[in-house]
């Protein structure tokens, strides 16, 4: 019988009868302290329970014969296993398997009486499966030094999901931002910024989990923790996440940190990247056909600067360990001076200060536990943008400053109750948040836009003043069954995953009132000169009429908010899946699997505004046509359902009511009606009954079937080229569908879909309907071909090539373009993350210390348009198909040779020295450099906002529009000093 326990237990310890007893007892036990866990730590809630262990298994067989060795003795040994070596004996077919180890490298040694034994040495990733074949030579058991193998690194028949892992040590070889949200750019298929978009979902569908926390903002489905990059220990970045055990519509980061050993470790580092150590030459501004029209000013200022300290080690040798984090970070950052207003805008500040504790405990063989605290204070200031983004559009006082993070702990528990009964629980708490207000604090005077210039002056804009906090709990126990006999091999694995979401948040605007000016009325009289710094004339209720003998005035609207409104929304979900890997022969893997999921959520009347449950089925295989573990043929199916979200419950809400009012020329009063937007009006969640009523338990609330999913598809073939060293093809394809809109049923538009006629009930104003929209879908496709491994101890290599196609209507969730149903025809077409083609390459070599690292990323442009403001009701309209401006040629988005942003190409290197062999010290010398052929092309900014989504330029509302804001940072070299012990 295949046994799994640390070396201090017998494998013939206890007669089977009773330790079937022992068994029961234990598994009792452990239901009854799953439920005591949550009540202690005050969690409640997971949305995506995260892989933190690899399994290694194998068969040890006679060399020669292959005749399989029943009960020969498998110990392994590695820094990574708190309380000691674990043993196996291999079963009647010479099987072995242990199925939860910590990722890591380990030392295998083979025992068989009267045998000399063997040794092999291997690592293992986070989430991989591990399978090797051992040959015990008859050379009889003598006392000499034994030579440890490295075995060498086999597919991965498990594994069907799509994706990478990324290790601390191949990361320290690289140049690159060390922030885990940016190294996800180092895989095929991905693109966009710090919230990346991978294989075709949005920047919000993605899972961020931290030791099986999920850590996804349950408000906006983006990241929501930063910490110290050193204190990871290796990435598992998912672009299809097909195991039935995740639910994500986009991919999954699943992140695990490094926990100490009985060895102490120290690992210190500090990295200086300042402007004066760059070419600069970033000055000027660029129209979107590249031209440059000024290289004179001055440099904007770039710089960061970064202190880590990590310690590691035993408070009880193979009983308590501890690894403690801490990561001071400061970093300025500028818009490249340029239109409206060509003056150099103050730096973006940032202060940030990561700190995170670990804690490793085994109080018996049987038993592992991990728990960790995390907390991430930040501080910005001069933000130009409420949602981040950096534009010459702002003035300075019209900044913002944001102070934001939070803390989160995490505890796991791992329960061996017995070799083929396995129990896991993840579960944590985290609250994080921000509070956002005007750069000068003043809260009193109003904000003045421009429509003519574009110009934000005078004081941050609406919605500015934020207090917003947001909690999740998280409960996840989950049990694994590995039944081996009958038909091949099971491996089941079944779960339950529980969540709870809060969110306070109190917004406001500075003075509740904010001018809409426009300087392009009376025949341009009142018009800025471009190349001016002037900044625009402002609207005076008192004196409209600012130039002498003029009619001219700016005044054009004015807007009324409500006084800041406090508010709490709440949310839950459960889902529950199974899933079993399936191996009728050693060849052939099925993995079928499902998973469902309920979700809802109220909003702050307690009204509900959404009730969604969906079923996801899995189903993947793979091949080993050679039937040596070289070459691989896999595909997998599966279907991924979002229902637990406080997006929906946060716009459908009674949100400060705004009343916009027109200026009149002739009464000189804004006495003019234009549209109202939130209140308790603004949203509509009722739906029409069978018996033609209309009710709330007919709209929103009743349960939905259909709530926003992705089905996806794979298919890859995968071969050894050479020894660790692996060449794949891969197939992908993702459609999601029934995405949340925003869709507007209270106005009448004009037939051309441009304009707004007028409002059914002029009382209410705009009325938006949020629901899942049959209509409203993306649909990816590509195609990688990769090759990846370490062709040798030194060399790490790997190398990529992506062709892609995006198409669909959405751009994001719940974008202000979609709320014209009969026109929504014009807005199909190639999407703003429709990057044709990436290449996506690093590799590393060391030798006697030196070690010279490159990294590369070239991806072809995006599709760019252009949206025309119309004036009379100020909405964002299309008038022709997408891509197509009014009044000139055609851009039909439809089309290959549509309008583009420019081709991006970016390469880093890195050169570090480690004088170990010098000084018998770990102080390594690093040299980063980035940019190396100093490009510089438009990249896309950090923005989050669909109506000003656009690649690295002005809005696309914007009389700017086509200003890059943005561009390649420029060459540019950082030095780094890393003492580790």
């Amino acid at each position: 019988m295949n046994r799994s326990a640390p070396l201090p237990i017998s494998s013939r310890a206890f007669h089977p009868g009773l330790r079937r007893f022992l068994t029961l007892r234990h598994l009792a036990m452990t239901v009854a302290l799953g439920g005591l866990v949550p009540l202690c730590a005050m969690p409640k809630a997971a949305w995506a329970v995260g892989e933190q262990n690899a399994r290694l298994r194998g068969t040890i067989v006679e060399a020669g014969t292959d005749v399989p060795m029943q009960g020969a003795v498998v110990i392994i040994r590695g820094d990574a296993l708190i309380g000691g070596p674990k043993r196996a004996v291999a079963d009647d077919e010479g099987h072995f398997d242990f199925p939860l180890l910590p990722p890591g490298k380990y030392t295998i040694t083979v025992e068989y009486e009267g045998l000399k034994p063997t040794q092999r040495r291997v690592s293992l990733d986070l989430g991989q499966t591990q399978n090797i074949k051992i040959p015990l030579s008859a050379e009889l058991a003598q006392a000499e030094t034994q030579t440890i193998i490295e075995e060498r690194r086999r597919l991965d028949a498990d594994r069907l999901s799509t994706g990478k892992v990324l290790t601390a040590d191949s990361q320290a070889k690289l140049a690159t931002p060390r922030r885990y949200q940016d190294v996800v750019q180092q895989l095929p298929g991905v693109t966009g910024s710090s919230n990346p978009v991978m294989a075709g979902a949005t920047q919000r569908h993605n899972r961020y989990l931290v030791d099986g926390m999920d850590i996804t903002d349950p408000v906006e489905g983006t990241f929501s923790a930063n910490f110290n990059f050193d204190a990871i220990g290796q990435m598992d970045l998912l672009l299809l996440a097909v195991d039935a055990q995740y639910n994500s519509l986009g991919g999954v980061i699943n992140l695990m940190t490094k926990s100490g050993s009985d060895k102490l470790s120290v690992d210190a580092s500090f990295y200086v990247n300042n402007q004066a150590l760059s070419l600069g030459s970033r000055s000027g501004n660029q129209l979107y056909e590249g031209r440059l029209l000024d290289q004179r000013g001055p440099v904007p200022p770039v710089a960061s600067y970064q202190a880590n300290v990590n310690i590691g080690g035993p408070i009880v040798k193979q009983k308590l360990w501890l690894y403690f984090s801490t990561e001071y970070r400061y970093r300025i950052n500028s818009v490249i001076s340029g239109a409206p207003l060509n003056v150099q805008h103050e730096p973006l500040e940032r202060h940030d200060l990561y700190t995170r504790l670990k804690l490793t405990w085994s109080p018996s063989s049987r038993h592992r536990v991990n728990l960790s605290l995390n907390a991430d204070p930040t501080w910005l200031t001069n933000i130009r943008n409420i949602d981040g983004s950096q534009t010459n559009a702002y003035t300075s006082e019209a900044d913002y400053f944001q102070n934001q993070g939070g803390a989160f702990g995490i505890l796991t528990w791992d329960y061996f109750a017995s070799d083929t009964l396995l129990f896991g629980l993840q579960t944590g708490v985290q609250w994080f948040g921000f509070t956002t207000g005007p750069q000068l604090g003043d809260l009193v005077s109003p904000t003045h836009i421009d429509n003519g210039s574009t110009i934000t002056w005078n004081n941050s804009d609406a919605a500015s003043v934020i207090s917003d906090g947001r909690l999740r709990f998280q409960f996840d126990p989950t049990v694994t069954w590995i039944k081996r006999g009958g038909i091949g091999t099971h491996t089941v694995k079944a779960g339950a995953q529980v969540q709870f979401l809060r969110n306070y948040a109190s917004t406001g605007t500075p003075g509740n009132l904010i001018y809409t000016d426009d300087t392009s009325q009376g025949g341009g009289v009142l018009s800025r000169d471009p190349n001016s710094t002037e900044r625009p004339l402002g609207c005076v209720e008192a004196a409209p009429q600012p130039r002498m003998g003029s009619t001219a005035t700016p005044c054009f609207q004015r807007a009324l908010y409500e006084p800041t409104r406090a508010q709490v929304r709440i949310g839950w979900a459960m889902g529950a899946f199974i899933q079993d890997t399936w191996k009728p022969t050693s060849w052939l893997t099925l993995v079928p699997g499902l998973r469902v999921d309920y979700g809802t959520a109220q909003n702050s009347l307690g009204q509900t505004t959404q009730n969604l449950l969906g079923f996801g089925p899995r189903i993947g295989a793979s091949v080993d046509l050679t039937r040596d573990g070289k070459t691989m043929v896999k595909f997998a199916y599966g279907r991924a359902n979002e229902v637990a979200s406080l997006r929906s419950a946060g716009l459908a809400d009674v949100n400060p009511l705004s009343t916009t009012w027109n200026y009149n020329q002739a009464s000189g009063r804004f006495d003019r009606f234009f549209s109202s937007d939130g209140g308790g009006g603004g949203y509509e969640l009722a739906g029409r009954c069978a018996d033609g009523t209309i009710r709330s338990e007919c709209g929103n609330a009743k349960l939905s079937l259909r709530p926003p999913h992705s089905d996806f598809v794979t298919a890859s073939f995968e071969r050894e080229l050479y020894a660790n060293v692996v060449g794949s093809v891969t197939y992908t394809y993702r459609r999601l569908e029934d995405l949340w809109e925003d869709i507007e049923v209270n106005a009448y538009r004009t037939l051309d879909g441009g304009n707004i006629a007028g409002f059914a009930d002029p009382n209410r104003g705009n009325v938006r309907v949020y629901r899942p929209t049959g209509e409203a879908f993306r649909r990816y496709q590509a195609m990688d071909i990769a090759i990846a491994g370490n062709p040798s101890p030194a060399w790490s290599v790997f190398v990529a090539y992506t062709l892609s196609f995006l198409d669909g209507t959405l751009d994001d969730q719940i974008s202000i373009l979609r709320n014209d149903m009969p026109r929504d025809l014009r807005l199909y077409g190639y999407l703003l993350d429709d990057h044709r083609h990436q290449v996506k390459a690093n590799a590393s070599y060391t030798f006697h210390g030196l070690t010279a690292g490159v990294n590369l990323a070239y991806i072809t442009g995006a599709p760019t348009t252009r949206l025309y403001t119309t004036t009379a009701f100020g909405y964002n309209g299309r008038y022709g198909w997408r891509g197509t401006d009014p009044g000139s040629d055609p851009n039909d988005i439809r089309k290959w040779t549509e309008l583009r942003s420019s081709d991006v190409l970016d390469l880093s290197v890195r050169a570090q020295y480690d004088t170990y062999e010098l000084i018998r010290q770990h102080l390594t010398l690093i040299v980063d450099i980035f940019n190396v052929l100093d490009l510089s092309s438009a990249t896309r900014t950090n923005t989050t906002s669909a109506s000003t989504y656009q690649p690295a330029f002005e809005a696309r509302n914007s009389a700017a529009y086509g200003a890059v804001t943005s561009r390649q940072v420029p060459f540019r070299v950082q030095f780094g000093l890393r003492y580790q012990y």
